[in-house]
């Protein structure tokens, strides 16, 4: 598990540096959608098609091969190793480590800590589920169709800004000072919130709950998360101002409903990125370049299959250099600096003058 999170995350990070560098001030709002989806599945799927042979310990600074001519006598190996036949290449020398001792002697709090963390980003997606199954039932619901979409208009007996989200059913949080409006304005947040539903916001949030229990340290997760927050934002208002007319009548309507969002997994009319929102809005229309976003999936694609492999050989040999660190460790008396492990019979020797 700890060997797919940190492969994941570092293929997601090769994704981030293309997407900044050759996808994201040259593509569509959508073309930058789907590279991001690109990404996260190709993290996520690629480490899980790795097959690594048992790695071969290598020499590293704490835990290392003995060879011959060290400071450790060839008798004194002998009078602590049971194995008839010593193999001297499976000797391994240990060298106490201040800060793995630490995390040796905390791993029980460390790994509480770890699995209450993902217990607790899963209980509140669970809540936000909950939460919403409630609202739909103590709302008032009004059966509405456009552009061809049926959906709910819910008046909730809650203070929520307008905003759009998916369970069995479509649904649309309205407010009645919506009412104030125009009906050309009410159609424009109308069809901005279909838009939402169109993009399947909702299951978007959903899996991006569940990716945030293995990647919840990962910067690079939380610069996605909210960039497709953002990029939803902008083709919705972009089918919002089609309805207008007008960008920035469009423009000047978002800053007039600007308000607060109490529900995450609703995907909000407006919020902390109005500003970006209404630069995309306003902004000279340019032509935007395909043939870049070709060359990004196929940069992307390239570097995450050559990295793949390699990368995960390489914590699966760190992980296991960890393992034997541990295992001695725990033989090893904790006055001790230095010792002589044989992985053949198990048995741990310290040097003369420890």
């Amino acid at each position: 598990m700890i060997n797919f999170i940190i492969t994941s995350f570092v293929l997601s990070l090769t994704g981030w540096l293309v997407y900044m560098f050759l996808v994201r001030r040259k593509a569509s709002a959508q073309q930058r959608k789907g590279f991001i989806y690109v990404t996260l599945v190709g993290s996520l799927l690629l480490p899980l098609t790795v097959h690594n042979s048992p790695p071969i310990l290598k020499p590293t600074p704490y835990v290392a091969p003995l060879q011959f001519g060290q400071d450790i006598e060839h008798h004194h190996l002998q009078q602590y190793c049971r194995c008839q036949t010593p193999n001297y290449s499976h000797r391994i020398t240990y060298r106490a480590n201040a800060f793995y001792n630490l995390m040796l002697s905390h791993k029980h709090w460390l790994s509480r800590g770890i699995g209450g963390a993902i217990a607790l980003f899963l209980f509140h997606f669970i809540c936000q589920l909950l939460y919403l199954q409630h609202l739909v039932s103590r709302s008032d619901k009004e059966r509405r169709e456009m552009a061809g979409i049926p959906f709910f208009l819910l008046k909730t007996p809650y203070n929520h800004s307008v905003g759009a989200f998916q369970l069995r059913k479509r649904y649309v949080i309205w407010q009645e000072e919506m009412k104030q409006l125009s009906d050309l304005e009410i159609e424009a947040i109308l069809r901005h919130e279909l838009s939402h539903l169109q993009q399947f916001n909702t299951f978007e949030k959903a899996v991006l709950r569940i990716i945030q229990c293995f990647w919840f340290f990962s910067p690079v997760f939380y610069f996605f998360k909210k960039e497709l927050d953002l990029i939803s934002e902008c083709i919705a208002d972009e089918t919002g101002s089609e309805v207008m007319g007008n960008r920035k009548a469009y423009a000047q309507l978002l800053v007039k409903l600007k308000s607060l969002q109490s529900i995450p997994l609703v995907q909000p009319f407006t919020g902390s990125i109005l500003r970006k929102r209404i630069d995309h809005l306003l902004r000279k229309p340019h032509t935007h370049n395909r043939k870049m976003v070709y060359v990004g999936l196929v940069v992307l694609g390239a570097l995450q299959l050559t990295l793949v492999s390699p990368l995960s050989a390489q914590i699966e040999q760190t992980m296991y250099e960890l393992e034997t660190y541990e295992e001695i460790y725990h033989k090893v008396n904790p006055d001790k600096s230095e010792a002589v492990y044989c992985q053949d019979c198990e048995t741990v020797c310290v040097p003369e003058g420890e």
